[in-house]
């Protein structure tokens, strides 16, 4: 025996291992068999397995961490079977049972499987609970999965003190984008951190997080609410047109160059530069790092590292630069492109689909933006793209004199006003429902919830350049709307509408 193996001096040799039982014998065996199935993908034959397991009468006396492990393994198994309410079950029992298995990894399991049987306040609780468990972890975390549970807490009448707890945890984690197309997102959450501190007297915490905000159109719906505008009266930087807009394209740029292999982070930068006009040279930005991401020969690195997730945003965002400037074929075509390089990449072309419908429904092609939307359904859309793909039906639906297609989508976006506000505007321009825009955004503007996004939208951005004609009649609507008298009046109790130096934002 080496010195390192023998035991300390006085010290009682370690006990050899107790004999295991019949029921301990039976468990590890059906647990090795469930193992084994599991790793032949065999994930049904795994769950009867562990399922016999827990309903063993002796199971009981297991220890907890026994029993949390089965619970967690069950789970697992009962998800990839598409069980999730089970699923969700028993990866809440096996926390509950063994705290000291509340890993960041169970809380980030226990929050998607909350999330996806629309248990929308846990989910937040649970993603707070991985961002604090593991702060390095965190800046890890798929920027759209934690977008999607913080929008889904404003569905709950009593979501902010949850969604606050998740924002709190990622402010205190220093979350930061870790590729261009995360920005838009992540100063979406300190943009709602912003309003939650304002509305609680944190005013010192809320012009710090002002730093962070960049985005014209964001700066535009603080500037617009009076509840805001005087953290940002005086200050240039949220002030004065061009220094927002020479602000933003800078930091876009800055970010770009720190990341040179990130196609993302240059197709962010071309997007800072579509937005304040400079439609020439996005395009050629654009058009230089799709080129360069072009399959490379065999032996040939490939120029970017993120080309598989985020080519298809590259080729959607030059399809906006394209349409900007009249270039509407083409932009079709680089569309279509985009959600190409989404099915080969094997990853969601739902957005593409329905980005693509929207084009060809503004370019007058209804028939074509419908057929787009049959790779839409709720097995492949989040409950936001359904309601994307509503505003596309009401759109193709007044062009093709549809009105049964018309209602039934019309209705289901009505019944869904602040899930999904911007498919509604859209869909209400395109049925001519002035009178029932107006009393949308009167009732949004009175809701303290809801009144910033809807300034933000009401505010006056630069014409679009070349519009199709269905699109400049939806822009005669839109303005039609805003200046009724009782919009009019319902902007003027709670804020401002100004006119800024920049394009609206595409997404």
């Amino acid at each position: 025996m080496s010195p390192a193996s023998a035991p300390a001096a006085g010290a009682s040799p370690t006990p050899a291992p107790l004999p295991l039982n019949a029921s301990q014998q039976a468990w590890l065996g059906a647990l090795r068999a469930a193992i084994a199935k599991t790793q032949r993908g065999d994930t049904k034959g795994a769950e009867t397995d562990l399922v016999a397991i827990r309903a063993d009468p002796n199971f009981a006396t297991a220890s907890v961490g026994l029993q949390a492990s089965i619970d967690i393994m069950l789970a697992g198994c009962e998800q990839a079977n598409g069980e999730v309410d089970a699923a969700y079950a028993d990866m809440l029992r096996a926390g509950q049972s063994d705290p000291a298995i509340r890993s960041a990894a169970y809380w980030l399991s226990l929050s998607v499987l909350a999330s996806t049987t629309r248990r929308y306040d846990i989910a937040a609780v649970a993603m707070a609970g991985s961002v604090s468990a593991d702060t390095a972890r965190a800046a890890q975390l798929d920027s759209r999965l934690l977008r999607d549970i913080v929008n889904d807490t404003h569905s709950l009448k009593d979501g902010e003190p949850d969604r606050e707890l998740l924002l709190r945890a990622l402010d205190e984690a220093h979350y930061a984008p870790r590729n261009g197309v995360d920005i838009w997102t992540v100063e979406s959450f300190w943009l709602e951190l912003f309003e939650l501190d304002v509305a609680h007297g944190r005013d010192a915490d809320a012009r710090a997080l002002l730093d962070r905000i960049d985005i014209p159109s964001m700066i535009a719906s603080i500037r617009a609410d009076s509840r805001y505008r005087r953290f940002v009266e005086g200050n240039p930087a949220f002030s004065d047109g061009a220094q927002i807009n020479e602000r933003y394209v800078a930091n876009r740029k800055t970010f770009a160059d720190a990341h040179p292999r990130q196609i993302g982070s240059v197709a962010a930068h071309a997007v800072a530069l579509m937005e304040v006009g400079r439609f020439v040279d996005a395009l050629a930005l654009l058009d230089d790092a799709i080129a360069r991401a072009a399959p490379p020969a065999a032996s040939a690195p490939h120029a970017f590292d993120d080309e598989r997730e985020n080519l298809r945003w590259a080729l959607d965002d030059r399809s906006h630069v394209l349409w900007r400037m009249g270039r509407w074929d083409e932009a079709i075509a680089t569309e279509t492109q985009a959600r190409e390089n989404a099915m080969s990449a094997g990853g969601d072309m739902v957005s593409q689909r329905i980005n693509l419908a929207d084009l060809l429904y503004l370019r007058g092609k209804p028939r074509d933006a419908l057929a787009e939307l049959a790779g839409v359904t709720s097995e492949t859309a989040s409950d936001y793209g359904l309601l994307e793909a509503d505003e596309v039906r009401v759109c193709a639906a007044v062009q093709l004199g549809d009105q049964d297609m018309l209602k039934t989508s019309l209705d289901r976006l009505r019944s869904h006003r602040d899930d999904a506000p911007g498919p509604l505007r859209a869909a209400l321009m395109c049925a001519d429902d002035e009178a029932g825009l107006a009393a949308m955004i009167a009732a949004r503007l009175d809701d303290p919830l809801t009144r910033n996004d809807e300034l933000g939208a009401l505010q006056i951005h630069l014409p679009e350049p070349h519009p199709t004609e269905f699109e400049a009649l939806l822009a005669k609507r839109f303005d039609a709307v805003r200046n009724r008298a009782e919009v009019r009046a319902a902007i003027d109790k709670v804020g401002f509408v100004e006119p800024y130096a920049f394009y609206a934002p595409n997404r």
